[in-house]
């Protein structure tokens, strides 16, 4: 998360299933840390040296006092209460979602470039266009990879 420090918008994968249905593995996230995080929000957090997607939900109550009580909840693990303060830790909101895509077997080759012999294909349009998707799914904590260019 490093890289991601401005507020300019900016794209994750979901790397497990642990906020399916809603995001499973393989989605991709667009997440905008100038958007307000409000009750029910998406969020992409950092918690204790790892990136997680979760679902902010803050107390009815609007006081000072209550708000510091904020949990990022997940449908598969236990609750979230960040110490120093939930804005501190939410790095952005999630704004659009992508579903993940299936991916296609590879074509095998028939040209001495690896490409189709269609006129107009380029060699390696295929490995471009799936650079990135082949994600495991990473532990029980909404972890998230940049998928890159």
């Amino acid at each position: 998360m490093s890289a991601c420090v401005s507020l300019e918008p900016f794209a994750l994968r979901v790397l497990d299933d642990s906020m399916a249905p809603d995001l499973p593995a393989g989605a991709v996230v667009i997440v905008d840390p100038g958007e307000p995080p409000g009750d029910g929000a998406l969020v992409v957090l950092e918690h204790e040296g790892e990136v997680l997607l979760r679902r902010l939900r803050l107390p009815a109550s609007a006081s000072a006092e209550e708000a510091g009580r904020a949990r990022f909840v997940s449908p598969a693990g236990p609750d979230l209460v960040p110490d120093g303060g939930w804005r501190r830790a939410v790095r952005g909101v999630v704004t659009g979602a992508r579903p993940p895509r299936e991916r296609r077997a590879a074509r095998p080759s028939r040209g001495p470039r690896g490409g189709s012999d269609r006129p107009g294909a380029s060699d390696g349009r295929e490995s471009r266009r799936w650079a990135g998707q082949d994600v495991r799914a990473a532990g029980a904590g909404s972890e998230l990879q940049d998928p890159g260019p």
